[in-house]
């Protein structure tokens, strides 16, 4: 990346049916800074959410 330039991310949305490894296979596709992926509420579920790389932490390439 070139200095000055802000990091990208990627966000998927209606991402329910992806498995860990569909979503680590996208974000290395993407090549970004970080994705995150977003699913449907559960009822009764816990809300979560985050910004990151599947498997743990940013970059790493």
């Amino acid at each position: 990346m070139r200095p000055g330039l802000l990091d990208s991310i990627a966000v998927v949305t209606h991402a329910d049916d992806l498995d860990e490894e569909r979503m680590a296979a996208i974000d290395v596709e993407f090549n970004l800074s970080e994705t995150t992926f977003v699913s449907r509420p559960t009822p009764g579920g816990d809300e979560v959410s985050g910004v990151g790389r599947p498997g743990g932490g940013a970059g790493g390439r």
